[in-house]
């Protein structure tokens, strides 16, 4: 199921990039985040669709793979920001279901 960018709030941007991957999508318990290459992610950030911050995680230097739990979370949509060095690399819809 192809999650719609139109849902992303004005003001909130989606930065998609082909070396990232968010799975499953949608997600019940948890999302796995993997970065190809030499994609690298410092912080993850999941923001409630107004743009609240839910959840904020450093990253380890070097993974390249992280599992987020989301089961936690409320049922809709989130927003997943992976940042490196302040600097925001790639956003992501992710329909969280309970």
């Amino acid at each position: 199921m192809a999650v719609p960018r139109s849902v992303a709030p004005e003001g909130l941007t989606i930065t998609t990039n082909p070396r990232f991957r968010v799975y499953p999508n949608p997600a019940r318990d948890a999302s796995t985040i993997h970065g190809t290459g030499s994609a690298a992610f410092d912080e993850i950030q999941i923001l409630d669709i107004l743009g609240r911050v839910l959840v904020q995680r450093v990253v380890d230097p070097g993974k390249h793979q992280v599992v987020v739990p989301v089961g936690e979370l409320p049922e809709g949509f989130v927003i997943l920001h992976l940042n490196r060095g302040g600097e925001q690399v790639f956003s992501e819809l992710i329909n969280i279901q309970g």
